[in-house]
């Protein structure tokens, strides 16, 4: 079974995600609508992949919740989902590492493609 957190403010988003993952038999998902409660649920579970919303309204934004990741969690395959990005944000977001981007808006088939190729690549112990 693999573990998949989402952390994004729009709780909409988290529930279209959720509706398109829970549809996998290997996957075990859950959301966050913020950075406090992201964390909280990745020291939990400590999950194969997170999905992040670099725009995170309240509290930490995605920037301050990926760097928390990659302290604590190197291991963790962090997808970052993004509409429109300041380019200082995206640079930033670059330079502490994500493993890959969901353009929003997206398909279900994008969301569970990149999803795959993250588990794949972490199955094959490739790191960073």
């Amino acid at each position: 079974m693999n573990t998949i957190v989402i952390i994004d403010d729009e709780k909409d988003i988290c529930e279209i995600m959720e509706d398109i993952l829970r549809g996998e038999n290997d996957l075990s998902v859950h959301t966050a609508l913020n950075g406090p409660d992201g964390i909280s649920l990745i020291r939990q579970y400590r999950p194969d992949v997170v999905i992040l919303d670099v725009k995170l309204q309240a509290g930490m934004d995605g920037v301050e919740v990926l760097s928390g990741i990659r302290e604590s969690f190197p291991e963790i395959k962090v997808a970052v989902i993004t509409g429109y990005v300041e380019d200082v944000i995206e640079q930033e977001i670059k330079d502490i590492g994500v493993d890959a981007y969901i353009e929003k808006p997206f398909t279900p088939s994008e969301i569970l493609q990149a999803i795959r190729k993250l588990l794949e690549s972490k199955e094959r112990g490739h790191h960073g």
